[in-house]
């Protein structure tokens, strides 16, 4: 089975989101979580790119110098979704680190 043009364009669109972005996206997210949680805010990373890859029609409907901007949001948006899941150990984690 071919790959569509549309897939091709997608799939760089966020390759080189991913070369641009992607170490500041985590270290965000990690600022945001804290240090206990590393693996969680890659994880975050790693499905804001996947939701990004998985949705052609929305990355490519919006221009370039907006893809940054939406990557941002689905980040900050699944930290918090992350936060709310999780309130118990990150209070912990806060906790721990007050000490």
């Amino acid at each position: 089975m071919a790959v569509s043009s549309r897939s091709k364009k997608t799939s760089k669109i966020v390759s080189e989101m991913f070369e641009k972005y992607c170490s500041d996206m985590v270290a965000y997210t990690q600022y945001k979580l804290g240090d206990d949680f590393k693996q969680s805010a890659e994880d975050i990373v790693q499905e804001a790119f996947l939701s990004l890859w998985s949705n052609p029609q929305i990355l490519e409907s919006i221009k370039e110098k907006d893809h940054k901007r939406l990557l941002v949001s689905i980040v900050k948006y699944r930290v918090a979704d992350f936060s709310v899941q999780n309130e118990d150990s990150l209070l912990i984690s806060l906790q721990t680190m007050k000490k």
